[in-house]
Order: structure tokens, then C-alpha cells, then sequence
């Protein structure tokens, strides 16, 4: 098992955005891919981060997610 955290930095008034769009990622793409075991996503208190800590089987799975045309056709705005 391999633990990957991921920090996104973001303007306090863009957090709650952030995180509702990394959300969004998580339900309707990643956690449908194979070798996915769980995440987590925490905010900041001072709001200017967001944290996404993901467990997966492999390195090579996590790879083949992003490659994944559901994985590239979310954007962030």
C-alpha cells in the first residue's frame, strides 16, 4: 500500500470551492479505479489549504488513474 498527500494551496475566500471540486474527483472518478483503498480530504484552519491524503494498492494503479479520460476531463476553475 503507498500513501500519497496531496497540499493545494489556495486563497481563504477559495477553499470551500477547492475542496467541493477535489470532492468532486474523488466521487465521480477516483474512487471507481482499480487499486483505490480510501481518502481523506482535511482543510486548514486558516483556510488557505486544502489536503488530500489517498491510499492506494500500487504506484502503477494511482499512474493508470490519472490517465484515465474521467481523471483529465475535470477541471479546477
Amino acid at each position: 500500500m503507498i500513501t500519497v498527500v496531496n497540499v493545494f494551496t489556495v486563497l481563504p475566500e477559495k477553499q470551500e470551492q477547492a475542496l467541493k471540486n477535489i470532492e468532486k474527483l474523488y466521487f465521480e472518478v477516483v474512487k471507481y479505479q482499480p487499486g483505490f483503498i480510501c481518502a481523506k480530504l482535511l482543510k486548514s484552519d486558516d483556510a488557505t489549504r486544502v489536503t488530500a491524503i489517498a491510499n492506494w494498492e500500487t504506484t502503477q494503479q494511482l499512474a493508470a488513474m490519472k490517465n484515465t479520460q474521467g481523471f483529465k476531463a475535470i477541471r479546477f476553475n
